[in-house]
């Protein structure tokens, strides 16, 4: 028969063939032309774009002029984590066309159901800079890790009492995990031995701890 099958997944099909479930003849039958596609949180350069086409498409089938998101809004768009990846994004526009009382849509007009709110707003980067130099008038170059760790916590510190918070040591250090085995699987283009190497980390200690954290494999 002249059929041809498309099948997407977010999942480590080699570990869940290696843990059981997933059939191995499955896998060999259907990975034939693999296509890593890069998950929407380590391509925030394509969220204007896509922004645009998703603005255009609502409005079609709404029949109603489309919207648009201020500058700030999109760097709020282009810090968050998007845990639903591309749809999260489709779903986030077709709520706002139909809710957002005006046509330019700000930053805090955003609603991004079922998330922490700590995710939509942007922290600095989480960057080690250079040695401070002599100069007391030379900044240093961008935000420190300190600066990016004590924003979280302050943020988790606005949001409810010091009493109320539980495992805060737990929280940042997956954040600071996740932000950086992302980078060094960006820097890596997805190559997981090169990145076990540099981590230091045994490669299936790596896999596991991206698992726990929700990292996709592919950049």
């Amino acid at each position: 028969a002249n059929v041809r099958i498309i099948a997407a997944t977010h999942q480590d099909l080699p570990l869940a063939i290696i843990s059981g479930r997933f059939r191995e003849d499955l896998f060999y039958r259907l990975n034939v032309i693999p296509l890593n596609v890069p998950s929407l949180r380590s391509r925030p350069e394509d969220i204007p774009l896509l922004c645009d086409y998703f603005f255009a498409q609502v409005s079609k089938k709404i029949n109603s002029p489309p919207k648009w998101f201020t500058p700030e809004a999109i760097t709020v768009l282009q810090a968050y984590g998007w845990p639903g990846n591309v749809r999260e994004l489709e779903n986030l526009i077709q709520r706002l066309m139909i809710l957002a009382p005006h046509d330019t849509i700000g930053p805090d007009q955003l609603d991004f159901a079922g998330s922490d709110t700590d995710a939509v707003v942007p922290i600095p980067p989480l960057t080690v800079t250079a040695e401070p130099s002599n100069d007391t008038h030379t900044p240093p170059p961008g935000h420190s890790l300190e600066d990016g760790v004590i924003a979280l916590v302050e943020r988790h510190f606005a949001m409810a009492n010091a009493s109320e918070i539980d495992n805060l040591h737990e929280i940042v250090l997956r954040k600071v995990e996740a932000a950086l085995f992302e980078r060094v699987l960006r820097e890596t283009r997805g190559n997981r031995v090169k990145a076990a190497k540099i981590l230091g980390l045994n490669r299936n200690t790596l896999r596991k701890k991206c698992s726990d954290l929700g990292l996709d494999w592919g950049y």
